[in-house]
């Protein structure tokens, strides 16, 4: 099911044939029937039954792992660059630093080629179907979260693990460190920057010396492009329409998913499959208002496994305990409401676009209590805002 090509200016003491053996190999035996099991057959534009994968330099010189570009799909009389089919690119080998990523050794390079591969192959899944269907192509936030949830497939079926399982910290950090990657620990990070984390030097959050920006999240959305462009005030916003968005995705897909024939697998395969695009996809798909559907999410981000007592089960994030993700992470990379008591106070907020200003409103001998929105101008809030409130005691 595969082709895979090698960049004749790639670093000559990069893979060799045996190494492209046993990425193939890989791909042959486990990403290409997980994925497809899951997400769906991609179409086949050149109808030569094949993806052509190409290793090559020009990656690395990108600073990335990978890129489907949705041109390749087109005839050469719309694009001349075209190659009219199934295409996506990986990084290679590069054990001397010769080109843009720095030094990437054999085997480190063969050690995240299989969540690469993974997560570019779901691009190529829903970008060829969608576009053989003549539906438009996905905003980056859908394109972008679908792959890193199939991240998440790949890393469940490739260690016995399954959804809805409330994993705690161990699991998501890979403790013992084992010979096999932490699949689920670079997917939630971007959560940490979401919630104001700036990393003092690295990528731990575990580490001390980090700052909080303010005002976040709600300064921040990850209703962007990996560029980054609109996301905020956050560190390293390019990387929240990857885990953020997964988030969302995978607390939607353990509420409804189950409720698919063919359950999480169905749910996707019928995402990819509809027609509509953007947030008006996820209302179709399992027939809420997005309004609620974002509430709930955003919600369950500080309530899930906080203790709180007869919580709505919408409001709580199955798949992972991120009360315990949480109590293992510095401070400052943890979600923090502003703390107000029952007395007069005033807050002014800015929130961008998907994304939710938290209070935790509380106090002992409660009287009787409203608490007012209202816009910069002192009117009404734009249609566009909404104010959700969850009883906590």
């Amino acid at each position: 099911s595969s082709i895979w090509v090698s960049d004749d200016e790639n670093p000559p003491d990069g893979y060799s044939a045996s190494h492209y053996q046993t990425l193939g190999d890989r791909w042959e035996n486990d990403i290409y029937p997980i994925q497809t099991g899951y997400f769906g057959t991609p179409a086949d534009a050149d109808a030569n039954g094949h993806v052509v994968i190409v290793a090559t330099k020009e990656v690395n010189d990108d600073g990335i792992g990978g890129i489907v570009p949705s041109a390749n799909l087109f005839p050469r009389t719309t694009c001349a660059a075209s190659n009219e089919g199934e295409y996506f690119y990986m990084l290679t080998a590069d054990p001397n630093g010769t080109f843009g990523l720095g030094s990437v050794s054999i085997p480190s390079a063969l050690s995240v080629s299989t969540s690469i591969t993974g997560h570019e192959f779901v691009h190529i899944v829903h970008i060829t179907r969608r576009f053989a269907a003549g539906n438009s192509l996905w905003e980056s936030w859908m394109h972008e979260g679908q792959a890193v949830l199939g991240e998440e497939v790949l890393g469940h079926a490739l260690n016995n693990r399954s959804p809805a399982q409330n994993y705690d910290w161990e699991i998501v950090r890979n403790v013992p460190i084992s010979a096999d990657r932490a699949w689920y620990y670079d997917n939630i990070r971007p959560l940490f920057l979401y919630y104001g984390w700036s990393p003092a030097s690295g990528y731990d959050p575990t580490a001390p010396g980090s700052t909080k920006r303010t005002n976040a999240p709600e300064g921040c959305t990850w209703l962007d492009t990996p560029g980054g462009e609109n996301a905020g005030l956050c560190a390293q916003r390019g990387l929240l329409v990857y885990g953020v968005t997964w988030t969302f995705l995978r607390w939607l897909t353990d509420h409804y998913g189950p409720g698919f024939i063919g359950g999480e697998s169905g749910m996707h395969k019928a995402w990819i499959d509809g027609q509509a695009s953007g947030f008006a996809s996820l209302e179709a798909l399992v027939g809420e208002p997005i309004e609620d559907l974002l509430a709930r999410w955003a919600a369950s981000l500080y309530l899930d496994d906080r203790g709180v007592a007869g919580l709505d089960p919408l409001l709580t994030f199955p798949s992972y305990d991120l009360g315990d993700v949480e109590a293992n992470v510095v401070p400052e990379a943890r979600l923090t409401p502003r703390a107000r008591t029952f007395a007069d106070f005033q807050q002014s907020v800015q929130v961008r676009a998907g994304s939710s200003a938290y209070f935790l409103v509380s106090g002992a001998n409660r009287p009787s209590t409203a608490i007012r929105m209202r816009s910069s101008t002192g009117g009404f809030l734009d249609p566009s805002v909404q104010v959700w409130v969850v009883r906590t005691r």
